[in-house]
C-alpha cells in the first residue's frame, strides 16, 4: 500500500468518525438536551475514543454547535423556499395546491428528520442560546 492509499484510508477513517460522533450528538442532544449529554455517553453510542469529539469539534459546545449547523443546514428549507418561489411565479398557480405540496414537503422532512424538532425545542427552552449565533 502506497502512502496516498494509507492518506486516502486515514480521511475516510476520519470521515467515519466525524460522521458517527455527529449522529450519536445529535440523537444524545435531541433526547435529553445539550447540558443532560455527556461527551463520554456521545463516544459510547458513536463507538470512538474520548478525545475525538474535542479532536474534530474543539470542545462539547463546539459540537453542540456542528450538530445544530448541520441539521440546519439541510436542504429542505432552501428547496422548499425555491418551489414556494417558483409556484408563486408560475402563471395559474393555485394557492391551494402550492401550499398543499408545501405541507407535504414540510412534513415529509421532518418525518425523515425527527430530531430537527427536538433539537429547536431544547434551543427554544434554553433561550435559543446557540441557536442565535449560528451562520444564516
Amino acid at each position: 500500500m502506497n502512502s496516498r492509499e494509507k492518506s486516502n484510508r486515514r480521511t475516510e477513517a476520519a470521515e467515519t468518525s466525524k460522521k458517527a460522533i455527529l449522529d450519536a450528538a445529535e440523537a444524545l442532544f435531541a433526547e435529553q438536551g445539550y447540558e443532560a449529554t455527556s461527551l463520554q455517553e456521545i463516544c459510547d453510542r458513536a463507538g470512538v475514543t474520548r478525545g475525538l469529539p474535542n479532536y474534530f469539534f474543539g470542545s462539547k459546545e463546539g459540537l453542540y454547535r456542528s450538530v445544530l449547523e448541520r441539521t440546519f443546514a439541510l436542504t429542505m428549507t432552501r428547496e422548499l423556499l425555491v418551489f414556494l418561489r417558483e409556484q408563486a411565479h408560475r402563471p395559474g398557480a393555485g394557492l391551494e395546491e402550492s401550499l398543499r405540496v408545501a405541507i407535504e414537503r414540510i412534513f415529509d422532512f421532518l418525518v425523515t428528520h425527527p430530531t430537527f424538532i427536538r433539537l429547536t425545542e431544547w434551543e427554544a427552552l434554553n433561550g435559543a442560546r446557540y441557536l442565535g449565533s449560528l451562520p444564516r
